[in-house]
């Protein structure tokens, strides 16, 4: 029961960063990067005392005693840490490779399944959530953006596993990746009339160059 109880805190802090947005970002970060590495979402014993079981990560996300939220959220608030984007996104798709012995409990698309608890194994304070961070931390502690990187990142990982290894290791853009590894088309040159208005170059370069470049292009801009 004990093991059940640590992954409830993992869930919970985790659940409860959520609904902070940036402002719990870090917890955000490192409680989906344990939940997905070491599946405490699988089971736990939930603040009502009740042991919830789930066979796919997608349902845990969005069942009311699990995440309480949907990808698209999610997504957002991690987009920066591509890693971690990648690791969610392959975890949504793949439902975690779907345990055998829940295999049952699949038939009937239950969300959870409600087992009376041992009450002496069981807090007297469930509720005792104390830091955040804390909480996600003190179990084992262990754990080493956009819509077209998402695609991009399962393209490469399907087709050109090499090159997807370089963009999580952070070596090339994942458009870079795509246009090196064959799988896209370099863009045309960028070609501006000298007599051409800001908003006319501003308009060629959205049409010519994708995100990561536009990005890039800014940052040279302001520096």
């Amino acid at each position: 029961m004990a093991d059940l109880q640590d992954n409830w805190r993992i869930v919970r802090a985790t659940g409860e960063a959520l609904k902070y947005g940036t402002d719990g970002l870090k917890t955000v970060l490192l409680g989906l990067g344990r939940l997905i590495d070491e599946e405490p979402w699988r089971e736990y014993v939930y603040a009502d005392g009740s042991v919830v079981k789930f066979s796919s990560f997608a349902k845990f996300v969005t069942s009311p005693k699990g995440l309480n939220t949907t990808s698209a959220r999610i997504k957002s608030l991690i987009a920066s840490d591509i890693e971690l984007l990648d690791k969610f996104d392959q975890a949504l798709s793949s439902q975690q490779g779907e345990r055998r012995d829940l295999a049952v409990a699949k038939t009937s698309e239950r969300v959870d399944m409600l087992v009376e608890p041992d009450v002496d194994d069981f807090p007297a304070n469930s509720e005792d959530t104390g830091n955040f961070v804390e909480n996600v931390n003190e179990i084992s502690p262990s754990r080493s953006t956009g819509t077209s990187r998402q695609a991009a990142l399962r393209r490469l990982r399907k087709d050109a596993p090499e090159y997807h290894a370089k963009v999580i290791a952070g070596e090339m853009s994942a458009h870079r990746a795509m246009i090196d590894s064959g799988l896209r088309q370099p863009p045309p040159k960028v070609r501006v009339q000298k007599t051409a208005s800001i908003p006319e170059i501003a308009a060629v370069l959205r049409n010519q160059l994708s995100r990561d470049e536009l990005l890039e292009l800014l940052k040279l801009l302001s520096s």
